[in-house]
């Protein structure tokens, strides 16, 4: 079953569910909302397939997978409709009628994680420390997951989409990974993490004329053996961090954090 059919599996499946009007099904049917949920996002993962690590993306759950969907596509989440005209020289401005290709329809990243972290609550037993106290009342969750097939409806009747970029392939300074992602994005967003989860690096993103740069977040620091300055990716930094000099291969650990104030006027 691929994840166009699934979702609208599981979403007519939790519907069926809750028009029984049983209160004992309602689990059932947080079940396949979040079914329904996941086959939303690997639907639009799938179009990326390229550009994710297979490795890295099954570490992720669905709004974590998104999540680093957006570090490399910015846009990813921005639901857009996609229209086209012919052109009939290159470099000429279109002056025909558009026509509707399709609309391209996004889950919004908060919406995403907060709905599917607040239905995965309810399918865990009701004990005295239980995190879930909300929508204990039939009712409540009853009329909870009616807002969450609401919501979920444009996402399961539109199956389109749409990834018409400029891409840009770079390699990552700390692991070496290839990193491909939109160039039009990255020139809004003005940076790029690494998509691989095992670094996650941050880079900044210049354009020089018709070229994109990148430059990795890093402080640098001195050897003291050999006197070789050292880069250090910030995203790595924290008290206890070992690293070693690539000359001498001198070996050193983060010791400690300082944090400093001034007085400013004004």
């Amino acid at each position: 079953m691929d994840s166009i059919q699934e979702k609208r599996d599981a979403y007519q499946k939790a519907r069926s569910l809750l028009d029984r009007n049983d209160n004992q099904l309602l689990r059932y049917a947080v079940l396949e909302f979040r079914r329904c949920i996941e086959a939303v996002v690997y639907e639009k993962l799938w179009a990326y397939r390229d550009r994710i690590p297979l490795d890295a993306a099954k570490k992720w759950q669905p709004p974590q997978a998104f999540k680093a969907l957006q570090l490399m596509e910015p846009n990813a989440a921005s639901t857009a409709i996609i229209r086209i005209a012919k052109q009939n020289n290159i470099g000429e401005q279109v002056n025909g009628n558009f026509e509707t290709t399709g609309i391209d329809v996004r889950p919004n990243t908060g919406w995403l994680n907060k709905t599917y972290n607040k239905i995965g609550t309810f399918l865990h037993a009701n004990w005295p420390f239980s995190h879930n106290v909300s929508c204990k009342d039939p009712r409540e969750l009853r009329g909870y997951l009616e807002k969450v097939a609401s919501e979920l409806e444009p996402l399961v009747k539109k199956s389109f989409t749409c990834t018409v970029e400029r891409l840009v392939t770079f390699e990552c300074s700390v692991c070496g990974s290839n990193i491909k992602a939109n160039a039009n994005g990255l020139e809004q967003a003005g940076e790029v993490f690494c998509i691989n989860p095992e670094c996650g690096s941050r880079h900044f993103v210049t354009k020089e004329g018709e070229n994109l740069l990148f430059s990795l977040d890093a402080c640098s620091v001195k050897c003291q053996e050999c006197q070789t300055i050292i880069t250090l990716p910030r995203q790595k930094l924290h008290v206890g961090y070992d690293f070693s000099c690539p000359n001498c291969t001198s070996q050193y650990e983060v010791h400690e954090q300082i944090w400093e104030i001034k007085k400013i006027n004004g």
